[in-house]
């Protein structure tokens, strides 16, 4: 018995904000707020983007 199977491909695309860690930032909270901080920009850039992290 054959079976036909259909694929429905949907786009899919990432945006990744970086952040270095140099191992003084005071906590996790923190580190995490600043890589979402750059992810949130790489999404504002046009999505499908990497953006890294600078201090204001």
């Amino acid at each position: 018995m054959i079976k036909v199977v259909r694929l429905v491909l949907h786009p899919c695309s990432a945006s990744i904000g970086v952040f270095v860690f140099l191992g003084h930032e005071t906590n996790a909270d923190g580190v995490l707020k600043c890589a979402d901080k750059a992810m949130y920009q790489a999404k504002a850039a046009g999505r499908n983007a990497i953006r890294y992290y600078v201090a204001d």
